[in-house]
């Protein structure tokens, strides 16, 4: 599978960085603004004028040293930021995904049930309707010249079981409905609940055993996930029943790895130099290694049984080096004891180092010292 890695503009040193502040001369007011460009020269424009004769009172200002300080902290933030994406890379790996985490929602997922909701009538109670009888009677046989009460007293037991069926008949039916309401609704839910279940449960299982579809889906959004200061194309083969996942990264030859560095002086202004050969090169070697602990951890997330991944690095038909990781050692990878580099030469491995400079070979030339050092390998690995 095919992917292409645009180059991200999120690490781009920009042209130049301002900022202003307003001061006053002769009460008027005055605006002001610092301008820092990326080969660090400064400028004042005042009154957005680049020849004021107000300049010179802008820089007496007290704000004029801060507003230095703060554009010249923004200019060598970016230079450092540009050239971490580059040679700092490696420090952005990823760890690998433990299956524990996985395995536990596995076991913890249940589908989930529709609660009934509660029938909210009561059965009708023979106390309360002789209350409501009663109520009745006296209605029916209100006088103001005699009580009645042995006709309200008729009244009442003439109507009360005959109210009371009435009343109980309701009662019933109404429970049979919200009956077959109710479990009308909870058949509805308790499918749908099941379908999310069998949906979620799939997800799952499919990452813990790498299905294709998923580990296509996944290589595809590599695009949008990672992030590089250059361009890169990634064709990847993958292996569900070895747990292998193979990658040639494609690289352009000029990768744009900043050849100038900046760093703050005590006046608060900014010092850009070149960097020294000795940088430079490390710079190099640390960009094109760190680029595969950057992938690889990547791809090790992709699915619970990729157990091995090889990136091999190439630009045009010539090749840079090719590495395998697997899984197992690369969960414990640290660069506080080693280098990039260093770390590198601990997996099966075809790289030429001189002089702290990677030595390109022909791709062809690549395949073969590839095969032979997967002749020399142990079965398993």
């Amino acid at each position: 599978m095919k992917i292409h890695i645009n180059k991200s503009d999120a690490f781009a040193v920009p042209d130049s960085i301002s900022e202003h502040f307003d001061f006053f001369t002769r009460s008027l007011p005055h605006r002001a603004d610092v301008c820092l460009s990326k080969q660090g020269e400064y400028s004042v424009l005042v009154d957005y004028s680049a020849d004021s004769e107000w300049e010179l009172a802008a820089k007496r200002s007290p704000q004029y040293k801060t507003t230095v300080m703060n554009v010249s902290y923004k200019m060598a933030d970016a230079f450092n930021k540009c050239n971490d994406a580059f040679a700092t890379l490696y420090l952005q790996t990823d760890k690998p995904k433990t299956t524990t985490g996985i395995k536990n929602k596995l076991n913890r997922l249940m589908p989930e049930k529709y609660t009934w909701e509660k029938f909210s009538l009561n059965p009708p109670d023979k106390a309360e309707l002789q209350k409501d009888l009663q109520r009745d009677a006296e209605a029916e046989f209100f006088s103001f010249w005699k009580s009645n009460k042995k006709a309200k007293l008729r009244f009442i037991n003439d109507n009360l079981d005959s109210e009371y069926n009435k009343r109980l008949q309701f009662f019933n039916q109404a429970a049979s409905y919200h009956q077959a309401i109710q479990s009308y609704l909870a058949s509805k839910a308790d499918e749908q609940y099941l379908k999310e279940y069998q949906a979620k449960k799939k997800a799952l299982e499919d990452e813990l055993y790498g299905q294709e579809d998923l580990v296509n889906k996944r290589l595809e959004e590599l695009k949008d996930k990672c992030l590089l200061p250059y361009a890169a194309d990634l064709d990847c083969m993958y292996d569900k029943d070895c747990g292998v996942l193979q990658c040639t990264v494609s690289i352009p030859e000029n990768l744009g790895i900043p050849a100038a560095k900046a760093s703050l002086l005590s006046s608060g202004k900014i010092s850009i130099k070149p960097k020294t050969k000795k940088e430079t090169e490390a710079d190099c070697t640390n960009t094109l290694i760190g680029l595969s602990y950057y992938l690889a951890g990547h791809l090790f997330n992709i699915a619970f049984n990729i157990n091995t991944v090889s990136i091999t690095l190439v630009s045009g038909h010539s090749a840079y080096y090719w590495v395998e990781f697997n899984r197992k050692q690369f969960a414990s990878l640290s660069f506080k004891e080693a280098s990039p580099a260093d770390n590198l030469l601990l997996y099966p491995h075809v790289i030429e180092i001189k002089k702290s400079n990677i030595e390109l070979m022909p791709v062809e030339e690549l395949k073969k010292r590839v095969a032979k050092v997967k002749e020399t390998q142990p079965s398993g690995n």
